[in-house]
């Protein structure tokens, strides 16, 4: 499917930086390169970095860890922290298309890239009634119309969000197209506390086909709901770990799903100390 008809007309004006563009060259073993003002690994101040996690587990930064930690990186992040949440996801998601992931320094900036990927000022974006004062924040001032979605103890109303959608009247609406975006928040909603179950998805999912919406889901909170419990509020750490954002197509849908802002909410075992999965059986939507 061709995403790029939804992307603002910022999005789809940028250009890949020539700088990054020569990373995995640079990136060889024994290049010195001069082009990208790269540091030289030698004078950084730190040989390693050992932490010890509540429960007595400690994690060990080797040298090379820590020289790959400080330099330059691809834009997409550290290519093991990339690869190990690229299989986080496949694993929890699913995902029948490929899908690209990348790492941002905070949850709030993730979703600021993906509002910009997708909006252009004064459009109409579907929000949940009430959402989170974090991302109202930013659209506010990049000049979206809010459009509130009415909400109950199970998250989104779906059949509110069909009338809005079917009932969309640009000329009343001063001429604003019918939102193409819906931004979401399934898992312990903030400030609700309201969770979606796997059937209200399975709805949301299908009004999301016939309206020919992109889903943007914001879920901090999914690896801390516990067994199939439709509701539970939680609390997190919400820019622990980033962002998570990838793009993936389900059979004759198109959503745009998830971005995930999630941390551990228990100290890893040690065999598990670089990231955290969510029980296989939770509904990817």
């Amino acid at each position: 499917m061709d995403y790029a008809r939804f992307l603002s007309r910022t999005a789809l004006r940028r250009q890949p930086s020539p700088i990054r563009a020569l990373q995995p060259l640079v990136s060889r073993p024994g290049m010195i390169s001069l082009g990208g003002g790269m540091p030289n690994p030698s004078l950084f101040p730190f040989t390693g970095i050992s932490l010890e996690v509540a429960g007595g587990h400690r994690l060990q930064a080797t040298a090379a860890d820590v020289r790959e930690a400080l330099q330059y990186s691809p834009t997409p992040g550290l290519p093991e922290l990339v690869s190990r949440l690229s299989r986080m996801q496949q694993g929890e998601h699913a995902p029948a298309a490929q899908v690209s992931t990348i790492v941002v320094p905070g949850s709030q900036d993730g979703l600021a890239k993906l509002f910009d990927a997708l909006l252009e000022e004064g459009d109409a974006l579907l929000v949940e009634e009430p959402t989170y004062s974090g991302s109202l924040a930013y659209l506010q001032g990049k000049g979206c119309a809010l459009v509130g979605v009415p909400t109950d103890a199970g998250g989104i109303d779906v059949a509110a969000l069909s009338r809005v959608l079917g009932s969309w009247d640009s000329a009343a609406r001063g001429g604003k197209r019918r939102p193409r975006v819906l931004y979401t928040i399934p898992t312990g909603s903030n400030p609700t506390g309201a969770s979606q179950s796997e059937a209200r998805k399975r709805e949301l999912l299908a009004v999301a086909r016939e309206f020919d919406l992109l889903l943007i889901e914001d879920d901090p909170c999914a690896s801390e709901r516990g067994g199939t419990s439709a509701a539970r509020v939680c609390t997190c750490t919400r820019k622990a770990l980033g962002a998570v954002v990838s793009w993936r197509r389900t059979v004759e849908a198109r959503p745009l799903a998830p971005l995930s802002r999630t941390s551990p909410p228990h100290p890893p075992a040690p065999q598990t100390t670089t990231c955290s999965t969510r029980p296989p059986a939770r509904a990817a939507c």
